[in-house]
């Protein structure tokens, strides 16, 4: 009997690839695994494919239709944790 657990996963969308870099280290060191997407359109690609547990966002993210604050009802209409702190 297989008594491993499959990780939690959550995707860390945000156009810039120093940040998407640290966040991945951090939350793969906490035992998350981590997905990238670096612009709205690959998160919603990634929210297709995979099972996000939780999303972490930029909601400055350039692009029109998929900028960071259009992305939320997406994440919680594929299930994934999508409670938000906006700080700048």
């Amino acid at each position: 009997m297989d008594t491993r657990q499959e990780k939690q996963s959550v995707l860390i969308a945000d156009d810039s690839a120093v940040m998407r870099t640290l966040i991945t280290h951090f939350i793969s060191k906490l035992g998350y695994n981590a997905l990238t997407a670096n612009d709205g359109d690959a998160c919603i690609r990634m929210l297709n494919s995979k099972k996000v547990d939780l999303l972490l966002l930029d909601l400055n993210m350039p692009g029109k239709k998929r900028h960071g604050g259009t992305l939320i009802p997406q994440g919680k209409r594929y299930g994934a944790s999508c409670n938000y702190d906006y700080r700048f």
